[in-house]
């Protein structure tokens, strides 16, 4: 009788024992969800940022180049021309291939 009981409260202790590390085990695995998630919205909250000043530049560029050529072709108008057609030849290169 005392053996059974011994071993009726070791049975219960181990099971406390389990419930409690898996208690701590389903807290660590939502706190590394929670950590992971909070990451992943933080580089995605960037990479948003990023593309938006990606895209403002994009935007600027043909109005850069334009201006960059106007000045090229007023100050240096023979070495552009060297240029475009140098620019020709690669283009038509690429586009052969």
């Amino acid at each position: 009788m005392a053996t059974e009981k011994a071993q009726s409260s070791y049975r219960h202790e181990t099971k406390d024992k389990d419930e409690d590390a898996a208690e701590g085990l389903l807290e660590r695995a939502a706190e590394t969800v929670r950590s992971t998630t909070s990451q992943a919205t933080d580089l995605a909250d960037r990479a948003l940022a990023q593309s938006r000043e990606v895209g403002a530049m994009a935007q600027n560029a043909p109005v850069a180049v334009r201006e960059a050529l106007d000045t090229s072709l007023k100050q240096q108008p023979m070495a552009t021309l060297a240029l475009v057609a140098a620019l020709g030849f690669v283009l038509g290169a690429l586009w052969k291939s």
